[in-house]
């Protein structure tokens, strides 16, 4: 492993036509024509989904892998380490936006109800029923048509069949619906995932969690166990681990870096918590990339 690993914006993403917009919308196997030199692990800096029609391969999300097959959508949040291996035959559509794109009909509160614009909630891989699939591939063709016509109102007709495609993919997966109310034990565990998400470098132990959510460091451990099926030391954990793997695909940083940048108090000892948890060093996951 000799480069960094890329990270893509959609300004910088090689002969792209819209380089001055927030989004973009193409058919899949045009999209992988005029970017053949993307199919390796990379990043994005912006949202990220792709819906097959036809075709077969697979791809990879944060080292995880998955077979390609007609009628599977997924989605990516940015930062994300993705690669993917296609088969020749491959079509269907992709779309990129960046943060700031809803921001006229829909607000960022709107869109973080969708588990599939989260990274660390609900599936990012859906396999979709017919019905499901059709409905979604006719607001896709939408979108297309919307995006490559520079008509009034574009951007808002852009932002609320996107809309439109988010909550009929929500209806599709076997999560709550927007509509259902949370239980109170699946409202608290849901802000510690969040609060996760944003502290897991700095934050290492329950008990910060569960004072920040007024509770005791066992309850959250008892709710994390229920609703979670894992206690909430693993769930930190799982999430230190999945950063460490993210960082390790850059080449030029460091193992002392990266110890650094995830607050372990020394290389060694971040070392042996990558093995302990993964069954091998750091360097050995690097080697294998």
């Amino acid at each position: 492993m000799t480069n960094t690993i890329p990270v893509y914006r959609i300004c910088t993403l090689p002969g792209s036509a819209f380089a001055h917009e927030n989004i973009l919308i193409d058919r899949l196997d045009h999209y992988l024509a005029l970017h053949p030199d993307i199919q390796f692990p990379h990043r994005h800096s912006f949202y990220h989904l792709v819906l097959f029609t036809k075709g077969s391969g697979r791809h990879t999300i944060d080292f995880k892998e998955y077979t390609v097959q007609p009628g599977q959508i997924y989605f990516m949040s940015p930062g994300q380490v993705h690669g993917w291996f296609f088969n020749a035959d491959v079509n269907g559509y992709v779309v990129h936006f960046e943060n700031d794109f809803f921001d006229r009909i829909a607000s960022h509160r709107f869109l973080q109800q969708f588990p599939v614009l989260k990274s660390h909630l609900g599936p990012q891989v859906i396999q979709l029923e017919k019905a499901s699939y059709d409905e979604i591939c006719s607001l896709l063709e939408q979108a297309l048509d919307e995006f490559n016509h520079f008509q009034t109102f574009r951007k808002e007709m852009l932002e609320i069949t996107l809309a439109q495609l988010f909550i009929l993919v929500s209806r599709a997966i076997p999560t709550p619906s927007l509509h259902t109310k949370r239980s109170y034990k699946q409202e608290v565990v849901q802000q510690f995932i969040d609060l996760v998400e944003q502290h897991y470098a700095s934050w290492k132990h329950p008990k910060k969690y569960a004072a920040t959510l007024h509770i005791s460091a066992n309850y959250l451990n008892q709710l994390c166990n229920q609703v979670h099926g894992s206690s909430a030391g693993h769930i930190i954990r799982e999430r230190q681990i999945l950063e460490a793997k993210r960082l390790l695909t850059n080449a030029s940083l460091s193992i002392k870096e990266i110890s650094a940048m995830l607050n372990f108090k020394d290389n060694s000892y971040f070392s042996k918590f990558f093995k302990r948890h993964c069954q091998q060093s750091p360097e050995e996951f690097k080697q294998k990339l």
